[in-house]
C-alpha cells in the first residue's frame, strides 16, 4: 500500500492574482491544468469569488474524493 503524501499548507504554492474567477469562467476545464503545468506541481492555491481555493489534479487527487470518511455527498 503506498503510503500517504501529506502537505503543509504554507508548501503550496500560492496564485499572486487577487481573484481569478474570470480566467476560470474563461479557462473551463483547462484553468487547473494550466495552472499545474506552470506552477509545476498539481496542487496550487487560489481565490475563486473572493473565496481561497485549494486545486488539485491527479491520481491521487482523484482517489481522495472516492474514501468515503472525506465528504459528505447529497
Amino acid at each position: 500500500m503506498k503510503e500517504k503524501t501529506k502537505v503543509s499548507i504554507s508548501s503550496i504554492p500560492q496564485d499572486k492574482n487577487l481573484d481569478n474567477t474570470l480566467a476560470f469562467l474563461a479557462d473551463g476545464y483547462t484553468f487547473i491544468p494550466k495552472r499545474c503545468e506552470r506552477y509545476h506541481t498539481d496542487i496550487f492555491a487560489t481565490r475563486l469569488m473572493l473565496q481561497k481555493v485549494i486545486c488539485i489534479q491527479g491520481e491521487e487527487a482523484t482517489q481522495m474524493f472516492y474514501e468515503r470518511d472525506r465528504f459528505t455527498r447529497k
